[in-house]
């Protein structure tokens, strides 16, 4: 393997709030959900590991015109603390 490659990850999940259980290659434990809350879909993770933990909520939005996607992060805990992130993308 090269040096900064990465191998691909898939993971599946069901859109009813049933938590996913996995791993990363540093063996952090992460559970995730996904849900709709109406016309958003959230996906909350939580990752645990030596150093604490970080918990994740990132919500999709598709305007109703169906021509503006807005993702929206806000994370907590974690070596950076707490961080947003917006991105809005726009169908041409």
């Amino acid at each position: 393997m090269e040096i900064g490659s990465r191998t691909p990850n898939t993971q599946t999940y069901t859109t009813d709030g049933t938590p996913v259980k996995s791993s990363d290659r540093e063996g952090d434990s992460i559970t995730t959900t996904v849900k709709w809350e109406g016309n958003t879909l959230v996906f909350e993770t939580g990752e645990k590991d030596k150093a604490g933990s970080l918990f994740t909520r990132e919500t999709w939005t598709l305007s109703d015109d169906g021509k503006t996607l807005t993702k929206k992060i806000h994370r907590t805990g974690g070596r950076g603390g707490d961080a947003d992130q917006t991105f809005v993308l726009v169908k041409q």
